[in-house]
């Protein structure tokens, strides 16, 4: 207190300008370098890439020259990713002053804003003109921005910790995440309490990570995946599981399939989980503007979900594999799946919004946290089978009026217009193969430790079909052994030895 006592004569904000940059100059001087020195070296240090820490610095001896010397006060000035990463608790009074800031007294919520403002303290070049979390929702995020989102939710987990409040309970990021960073995070604790996980960008986690997630996360409630890279058939059979539509004698009989990944779903305890894959923007009903036939209706839900109708009668069902923003253009890019079609299992769609941005829907997550959202008129081109095409396309084939949709309504309830339950829709697209992806049957291997030493090994194509064939032959040696199999070397007879033997055994039988 003898340090700071100039204000005693006069109030500094009578002085000039020089006077008072003079003052504040010789009040760092003066200050002790006791537990504060860590303090002002954070926030001295962090000048050279950004003016944060030098106003920060200037507003806290503002403070102290004006006789309001509070380290409460200096909180007042700080968001929360600089609370948590730049004032760490060092001792009782930065921690007494700590608990001071609003978003520290209750449960820990990292939102998206939180996280722009993190990157924006990043040396990088950002394109001007465009929010970072754009950036980042767009592509693959760099290994520095996933180390620097680790290094929040750590300083997160130890101010929770020291303070006494309350630990991360909602995180909500412009980004997808990789399964190896989602499982370094589960490792260390960070996501423990977690009731609401938003991945908003594309990207990870792939079903290896989904399922990792849902078997160490038994406090979420509410998931979002926008990114792509998990199938429909994961999510809809972890939503059935949280809701006990899946009996054991189920999973028994799945466990006999050649999937190796959608099986661990068995072991999520998750209860009520509520799973997103489409961004707010798409959900609810759509109608062409101009109809060529009859009145017709696409219904698509939260879950990735959707019904068309035509004339009030069911056309055709099927799932969204994913809806992302093309890296080439402003429209959309439409992957889904039709269940139980043959003809053409699955199509790729453009989406070209033409209307003027509305506001998001505040009960679903938009794509990286905007607050704006697309237009609810948007133009369709139809590109062709998703499975055939190599390349996305460049340009949008710009088709006429006739192919505008708008969105007519935000409701859809995909259960009122088909007898189906969840189960029903898990089961039907993991049978139709609505994601025949080569990710879902051999990705990972039986152990986590396994699946992190392997995850950066592609099989290719000759490894892949011989690991069917080792499979087949596994099933078969449990199902119907042969004598061979029994006394022989283990190899599976060939079909001809097979029709032989039976040949045999049935004489046998007729004989006695």
């Amino acid at each position: 207190s003898s340090h700071v006592g100039l204000e005693s004569d006069v109030s500094h904000r009578s002085w000039p300008l020089e006077s008072q940059q003079a003052a504040m100059d010789a009040a760092y001087q003066l200050l002790p370098r006791g537990c504060f020195a860590g303090l002002f070296g954070l926030l001295g240090g962090s000048s050279s890439q950004s003016s944060g820490g030098s106003w920060l610095l200037r507003s806290f001896c503002d403070e102290v020259l004006g006789g309001g010397a509070s380290l409460g006060s200096l909180y007042a000035y700080l968001d929360l990713t600089e609370a948590l990463l730049m004032l760490r608790p060092a001792c009782r009074a930065i921690a007494a002053a700590a608990k001071g800031h609003p978003r520290l007294r209750s449960p820990l919520v990292v939102d998206v804003q939180d996280i722009e403002d993190l990157l924006s303290q990043m040396p990088f070049h950002w394109p001007k003109g465009v929010l970072i979390r754009q950036v980042v929702a767009g592509a693959n995020p760099p290994e520095a921005v996933l180390k620097k989102v680790t290094q929040l939710l750590c300083a997160a987990q130890s101010v929770s910790k020291e303070l006494g409040a309350g630990q991360l309970q909602r995180l909500a990021l412009p980004l997808g995440v990789p399964n190896p960073t989602l499982r370094m995070w589960v490792r260390l604790g960070l996501l423990s309490e977690l009731r609401e996980l938003h991945l908003l960008g594309r990207g990870g986690p792939s079903d290896a990570g989904l399922t990792y997630l849902a078997r160490c996360c038994q406090k979420l409630q509410h998931l979002t995946l926008l990114g792509g890279s998990s199938s429909a058939a994961s999510s809809l059979l972890l939503q059935a599981q949280s809701k006990g539509a899946m009996s054991d004698d189920w999973w028994r009989g799945f466990r006999c399939t050649r999937l190796c990944i959608l099986p661990r779903l068995q072991h999520a305890r998750l209860k009520g989980l509520s799973v997103q894959r489409v961004p707010s923007w798409f959900c609810g009903q759509w109608s062409p503007t101009m109809p060529t036939w009859g009145h017709e209706v696409h219904y698509y839900d939260p879950l990735g979900r959707f019904i068309c109708m035509r004339n009030s009668m069911i056309e055709r069902v099927g799932v969204v594999r994913s809806l992302l923003p093309s890296q080439f253009g402003p429209w959309w890019e439409l992957d889904v799946t039709f269940l139980a079609r043959q003809d053409s299992p699955s199509q790729l769609i453009l989406l070209l919004p033409v209307g003027s941005p509305g506001d998001a829907l505040a009960s679903l997550e938009a794509w990286a946290g905007f607050q704006k959202e697309p237009s609810s008129v948007v133009r369709g081109a139809i590109v062709g089978p998703s499975d055939g095409v190599r390349d996305r396309p460049r340009k949008f084939p710009h088709p006429g009026h006739g192919h505008e949709w708008r969105r007519i309504s935000r409701d859809c309830v995909v259960e009122d217009l088909m007898p189906w339950g969840i189960q029903e829709w898990a089961e039907a697209a993991i049978s139709s193969g609505a994601d025949d992806s080569v990710s879902m049957f051999f990705e990972g291997a039986s152990s986590d430790d396994e699946v992190e030493e392997s995850s950066c090994v592609t099989k290719s194509v000759e490894e892949l079909l011989a690991q069917l064939d080792r499979d087949e032959a596994r099933e078969w040696e449990a199902l119907r052994p042969s004598t061979r199999v029994e006394v022989g070397n283990g190899s599976v007879p060939s079909i001809e030895e097979i029709l032989v033997q039976l040949d045999v055994e049935e004489e046998r039988d007729r004989s006695h």
